[in-house]
Formats: C-alpha cells, sequence, structure tokens
C-alpha cells in the first residue's frame, strides 16, 4: 500500500483547519450535476441483505466473473436498492488493486442490470456523507473513490461534472483529493493540455472550484493532482475566474 501524505493545516485558511480530517451515455460533458442531498431516504438494509451483499462482492473479487455475481443478486429475495448494491461495491474498496474489478462490475451492472447514471451518483452521495470519517482510518480513501469515478467517467457510466458532488458534502483536502485522483485518471491518456483545458471548460471546472477553499499555491498543487498537464491547465484558467 502507498503511503499517505499528510496534509498540511497551513494548505487550508485559519477557519477550516478543523476541518481536515437518470444521465445516460448521450449526456454531454456540458452538463452540470444538480446540487443534491444525500439519497432522499436511506436505504436501510436488513442483515440477511448485509451479510448476502458482503459474501456476493468477495466472491467477485475471487471469482472475476460478473456475470455470477448478477445472477447473485437477482438470487436475493429481501427488499433491495440499486444505489446501496453500488455503495457497497465502493465501500468494499479498501486498496488500489480491486479499483479495476470493482468498476467493471459497476458498469457491467448498469447495462445489464439497468442500473441508472443517477443510482451510481446516489451511491457516491452515501459514500460522500460519511467520507471524512471513513478517511480517518482509511487515509487513501478519497483518492480511490476519485480513481474510481474517473474510471467510471471514461466509460461514460456518469457524466464529466459528477466528481464536483464530493462539494456538496466536504470541503478541505478530502473533496480536493477526491477531484485530484478523479482528473490524473481521467486525462491520464491524453497528451493535449487544449484538449483537457476545454473539457475542464466545458464541465464547469475550475481550480478555484476543486480547491475547495484551501489556500493551495501551483507548488503545493502536484500533491493532490500528479498530472503535470491537468494541473497546467488548471493553471491557464484566467485569474478573474480561479480567484
Amino acid at each position: 500500500e502507498e503511503e499517505e501524505e499528510t496534509l498540511k493545516t497551513d494548505d487550508l485558511p485559519d477557519e477550516t483547519e478543523d476541518s481536515i480530517v437518470k444521465q445516460d451515455k448521450d449526456t454531454t460533458e456540458s452538463e452540470t450535476v444538480e446540487s443534491s442531498e444525500p439519497a432522499k431516504e436511506s436505504f436501510v438494509a436488513s442483515p440477511k441483505l448485509e451479510s448476502s451483499l458482503n459474501n456476493l462482492i468477495a466472491e467477485y473479487y475471487d471469482l472475476h466473473d460478473e456475470e455470477e455475481a448478477l445472477e447473485c443478486i437477482k438470487e436475493i429475495t429481501e427488499p433491495i436498492d440499486n444505489a446501496y448494491i453500488i455503495e457497497k461495491i465502493f465501500r468494499s474498496v479498501k486498496k488500489e488493486n480491486p479499483i479495476p474489478l470493482a468498476v467493471k462490475l459497476v458498469s457491467y451492472l448498469k447495462y445489464k442490470w439497468e442500473l441508472t447514471s443517477e443510482e451510481i451518483q446516489n451511491a457516491f452521495r452515501n459514500c460522500f456523507s460519511t467520507i471524512e470519517d471513513d478517511a480517518e482510518e482509511f487515509p487513501n480513501i478519497p483518492k480511490y473513490l476519485g480513481l474510481i469515478a474517473g474510471e467510471l467517467i471514461l466509460k461514460e457510466d456518469i457524466s464529466f461534472s459528477t466528481m464536483l458532488l464530493v462539494l456538496d458534502f466536504i470541503d478541505g483536502g478530502v473533496a480536493v483529493k477526491f477531484i485530484g485522483a478523479s482528473l490524473d485518471k481521467i486525462f491520464e491518456k491524453e497528451e493535449n493540455e487544449e484538449v483537457i483545458l476545454s473539457k475542464l471548460n466545458s464541465a464547469g471546472i475550475t481550480l478555484s472550484k476543486i480547491k475547495a477553499g484551501m489556500n493551495i499555491t501551483p507548488e503545493r498543487l502536484p500533491r493532490y493532482i500528479s498530472n503535470e498537464k491537468v494541473r497546467n491547465a488548471l493553471l491557464t484558467v484566467p485569474a478573474e475566474e480561479s480567484n
């Protein structure tokens, strides 16, 4: 496991130091995700359902069989919520290795289980509602969720601006790590900074927005966004938009 870099409180304004701690494939990148609360009514899973999903996900990581995982879901007799299934898959990722498998299963379910983009976004919302507490136990959780979001955006399973949903719940370092990891994944194979800048602008993603109130200097930006071309594109935004 990679070692998490400790957040420095001087990255934050004084007042925030204590806070460290159905869009389908035709959705265009210019559309933004509406601000939303966590799922309208929280789904409460029965102990039996909780156990069934835990076993199902563990078996999937062993067998790498999406079709078998779907058949197991179909056999569940307990009341079930699609967003909760996806949330459980997201929360199962405590290391970087299973991320591709988790993304593959979610993408498979979207097309074979008629999962909607909104249900995937609701799963992210539910994860965001506890992400600060989760990051205290597993510091890399924001990064891993961000990488998952980036992969799903690349597959066009969710809209580009889905990554900004995190800002409806938290700000500070945890939010920036999530967004930074998403951007790194989305643009890891893109060489043209103009293309990157155009996509960022179309999605309404600016440096001032993703900094989430933090005082991040260009020198410290690599701590959150490792892709140099993405950093350069963000820093190209006119000063009046990034202040």
